[in-house]
């Protein structure tokens, strides 16, 4: 560490208070007014900002809270305590966070990122016999190192040049995906094309070609109006595989990838939550994950339900026995339409759940009882041949985050600790025409860590190797 970091009292760097409540919450909780920032929603997202909440409060009830701007740094300190975000709202903030300001030799953005690599040594200070709780002078006499205001604002350019980049592909997937379900609504939920058809109109935006895959009317089947010759099926007549995975046994390298129900969230699989199952312990075909396979959550209030399609892997890989793998029947059904059908009816999965609160469990015959809407071969190529381009996109994006994600997370403890030297570093150009020399650095030293695996788990590689790429 250079000579020029001093280790201080993090309270003698900023302003440290709690948030306060109106009580009792539930009569102040209303469908809109002041964004209220509950832990959930720290918690349920991978930016740094708090964007948006999912609850609001009266206005009147600001005067008995405590109101954060946008730029405000706020700190969780309970429930899932020491989470960092950066207000990008105007909003209220309960007793569950801190609020940082007036800072004093610490620049805000390093700020973050200096609690961030700090978590687990704040953390453990906590007390709470169920929720670790944050108490404020915790915090305030944790103590920190920290360099010079000049080195901290080049360390948060760097990691903060890999958050932009994480929060700009997040936003084009986001746009991606919306665009991809606005499609299928249109086609396949409100019918648009054929009641264009039924009042003598060419689909709006649409070739000949394509809107001749269209009925002109609609006719009732099995109690519902679709478009006439479609087809109400079961989920399970239109799949050829519905399981659960494996029992694994876990092991710290080699073996097999397997996913869990933490994987699986807002329509996508997070493979960094995977662990790793022993080879010692084979694996049936049926239950090695295959691209376009939909995967359900299938145990527990609050996870159950949760479904997402695997549209490229990193490696060969299983599930474990709380998830749901559904594989369409190529012969029947079309990937991309399969997924998009699927990823549209969460609520009404959700709803097949059967047992009591927290021990829900959705069972194979009820998933594969759910009504699934099969048009013509030929109309779901064609909405394939639309959104496929946009879903591999999304994808490929989602990947470059994770795997910015994993440098950036490699990179800060060795800036925080002043490992790398960025103190001869110029200011924002030079740091930016040095961010690529840093990817390269980090990609390098990761790679050698991935080399070091075992063998066994190399030449179980299977699909688009993402570390060739892959993924688009």
């Amino acid at each position: 560490m250079g000579s020029e970091w001093r280790e201080v009292e993090f309270g003698k760097l900023c302003s440290i208070r709690r948030g306060a409540s109106p009580r009792p919450i539930q009569d102040w909780i209303v469908p809109d007014g002041m964004p209220w920032v509950k832990i959930s929603d720290a918690t349920s997202s991978g930016s740094r900002y708090i964007e948006e909440t999912g609850e609001f409060i009266k206005w009147e009830g600001e005067s008995k809270s405590f109101r954060v701007y946008p730029g405000d740094l706020i700190l969780s300190n309970s429930a899932t305590p020491g989470i960092p975000k950066l207000m990008s709202i105007d909003a209220c903030v309960h007793d569950g966070w801190l609020i940082l300001r007036e800072f004093n030799g610490l620049d805000k953005t390093f700020a973050f990122y200096l609690l961030l690599n700090e978590r687990q040594s704040i953390v453990s200070q906590g007390n709470g016999s169920v929720f670790t709780n944050l108490k404020t002078d915790i915090l305030k006499s944790h103590r920190v190192s920290i360099p010079n205001l000049d080195t901290q604002r080049r360390i948060a350019a760097i990691l903060s040049a890999f958050d932009d980049k994480i929060e700009l592909n997040r936003r084009m997937s986001r746009t991606l995906e919306q665009m991809a379900r606005a499609l299928f609504k249109s086609w396949f939920v409100d019918f648009d094309p054929v009641r264009a058809k039924m009042r003598g109109e060419m689909p709006e935006g649409m070739d000949a070609e394509t809107a001749a895959l269209f009925p002109d009317e609609m006719e009732e089947v099995e109690g519902r109006e679709v478009p006439r010759g479609w087809e109400w099926k079961s989920l399970a007549e239109v799949t050829s595989f519905l399981n659960r995975g494996v029992t694994p046994k876990y092991v710290e390298q080699g073996g097999m990838l397997v996913l869990n129900q933490k994987c699986i969230r807002d329509l996508k699989i997070d493979y960094c939550k995977a662990r790793r199952h022993s080879a010692e312990k084979a694996v049936a075909f049926d239950k090695i994950i295959q691209v376009g396979d939909v995967l359900v959550n299938s145990t527990g209030t609050g996870t159950l339900g949760r479904v997402a399609q695997v549209l490229s892997l990193p490696e060969t890989s299983t599930i474990d026995t709380h998830v749901t793998i559904v594989r369409a029947n190529a012969e029947v059904v079309i990937s991309s339409y399969f997924g998009v059908f699927l990823e549209t009816r969460e609520g009404e999965i959700e709803a097949l759940g059967v047992g009591s609160t927290g021990q829900t469990e959705l069972s194979r015959t009820a998933l594969g009882s759910l009504p699934f809407l099969l048009p013509s071969q030929r109309l779901q190529k064609a909405f394939h041949k639309e959104v496929d381009r946009l879903r591999q996109l999304s994808d490929r994006n989602d990947y470059e985050s994770a795997r910015l994600a994993q440098l950036r997370d490699s990179l800060l403890p060795r800036l925080l600790s002043g490992e790398v030297d960025v103190s001869a570093w110029a200011e924002a150009e030079s740091i930016t025409e040095r961010l690529d020399a840093v990817y390269a650095s980090e990609e390098s030293r990761l790679s050698a860590g991935v080399r070091a695996l075992s063998d066994e788990a190399l030449l179980q590689a299977q699909g688009r190797a993402w570390s060739d790429g892959g993924g688009s």
